[in-house]
């Protein structure tokens, strides 16, 4: 038997994937933004194994890892900054 991952909200049906039981499942952390053209929505989803726990962020359809999205938060901050002329 094995655990829920921490954070998990959602959890799927597992499934076969390349021979190995793997189950998905959403987390807990996400955002649904309304902008000046249309909406953007984050959130984590990821992928339990046997072995280990692997989650992605979700920036509408794009898949970033922890540190993709650090980057792409910081370079949303400086474009904030100077579009408010900081």
């Amino acid at each position: 038997m094995t655990t829920l991952p921490a954070g998990a909200t959602k959890l799927y049906p597992w499934e076969d994937r390349d021979g190995e039981p793997v189950r998905p499942f959403r987390g807990t952390a996400g955002a649904v933004i309304k902008t000046i053209t249309g909406t953007v929505e984050t959130y984590v989803d990821g992928l339990q194994s046997l072995r280990d726990v692997v989650r992605t962020v979700i920036l509408d359809d794009v898949e970033l890892t922890a540190d993709q999205a650090r980057r792409l938060a910081a370079g949303l901050v400086a474009a904030a900054d100077e579009a408010e002329g900081a």
